[in-house]
């Protein structure tokens, strides 16, 4: 599995295009909930908190990545005030920024020594120090969003992590992926 390890690079080194791609953005869009839902299906809420029962973390999320904004559609185990930025976060505030852009696996095993979110607000505020999270895909390949969890610890995660979390994909982008009903 190639894995985006610990990615010290300036938050401009990847390719920012695939957040913008209009394809990619249209099958994020349609994974949205619709207005009289706030939050994803139950399966995603199944599912994200099966892996919070599994994983060593404080919070595990699915989520759908738009163009400049990372929007959480199911969440358990949440660090303090997450949900006051359910209705979205700023890419550049957050690690799923990169599962997108690059298509790959991400594991940050201290967020307080990643120049990218040292002086991130929103992790400062959350008290998060370590981030594992894998791309969800659309039926054609392209990254809408991430399977992530996340710790108040630094090294709460390894490889293995990253694994439980590829393990539960095919369900994750199911879900996301479902025509609407």
């Amino acid at each position: 599995m190639q894995v985006l390890l610990n990615p010290h690079v300036p938050a401009t080194g990847f390719n920012r295009d695939v957040l913008r791609d209009p394809a990619r953005l249209r099958s994020a869009a349609a994974a949205l909930p619709g207005p009289a839902q706030r939050t994803g299906t139950p399966v995603l809420d199944g599912l994200v908190t099966q892996l919070a029962a599994t994983l060593p973390a404080t919070a595990c999320a699915a989520t759908v990545v738009l163009a400049d904004a990372v929007l959480p559609l199911a969440v358990h185990g949440r660090p303090d005030k997450i949900m006051e930025v359910a209705e979205g976060v700023p890419c550049e505030w957050s690690p799923c920024r990169l599962v997108v852009e690059t298509g790959l696996p991400v594991l940050i095993s201290d967020i307080h020594n990643d120049p990218n979110h040292v002086d991130n607000d929103l992790v400062l505020r959350l008290g998060l120090r370590c981030y594992a999270g894998v791309p969800v895909r659309d039926a054609d390949g392209l990254v809408i969003g991430s399977l992530i969890a996340l710790d108040k610890a630094p090294y709460a995660f390894s490889l293995e992590t990253l694994e439980e979390l590829q393990a539960h994909l095919i369900e994750a982008q199911s879900a996301l992926t479902a025509p609407a009903v």
